[in-house]
C-alpha cells in the first residue's frame, strides 16, 4: 500500500511541474515583454499585410503575425531572449535581422523600410538596400 501511495505521489507531482511549465518554454521567466514595430516603404508609406516571423530557442515554435493597414505590427508575451525577425511582403525584398535582444517586462520597438523587389543594381542610379532600426 505504501509502494502505491509513493507511486501516485511521485506522478502527481511530475504530472504538476509539467503544467507549471510556460509556453514558451523559457524557464523562470513572465513573458510580459514584447516587439512592436513599424514597416514601411521606400517612399516613408506604411505597408499592411507583411507577414512577421519571430524565431528562437526560447520559443517552442515561430510566431508569425502581419501588419496592420498602419504598417504596425505586436508580438505579444515574449521570454527575455535574443530573437530572430523576418519581414516577407510581395513585390519586396525579404528583410531578416539575426539578433533582436528582448530584455524583462520591456518592449522593443522596431523601424523596418521595405524595397521593392525590381529595383536595379546600377552604378548610375545607385544601389539600394533594406532598412532596419532597433528602438529601445
Amino acid at each position: 500500500m505504501v509502494k502505491h501511495y509513493l507511486f501516485f505521489c511521485s506522478l502527481m507531482l511530475t504530472a504538476f511541474a509539467a503544467g507549471a511549465t510556460n509556453t514558451t518554454g523559457a524557464p523562470g521567466s513572465n513573458g510580459n515583454s514584447n516587439i512592436t514595430g513599424t514597416v514601411m516603404t521606400d517612399c516613408a508609406k506604411p505597408l499592411k499585410q507583411v507577414t512577421v516571423v519571430v524565431s528562437s530557442p526560447c520559443l517552442l515554435k515561430p510566431q508569425a503575425v502581419e501588419t496592420d493597414e498602419n504598417g504596425n505590427f505586436f508580438i505579444g508575451q515574449l521570454e527575455p531572449c535574443v530573437y530572430k525577425l523576418t519581414f516577407e511582403s510581395n513585390g519586396y525584398k525579404k528583410v531578416t535581422t539575426e539578433k533582436v535582444v528582448v530584455t524583462p517586462d520591456k518592449k522593443t520597438q522596431l523601424k523596418v523600410q521595405l524595397q521593392p523587389d525590381c529595383m536595379w543594381n546600377d552604378s548610375d542610379h545607385g544601389t539600394f538596400s533594406n532598412q532596419l532600426q532597433i528602438y529601445e
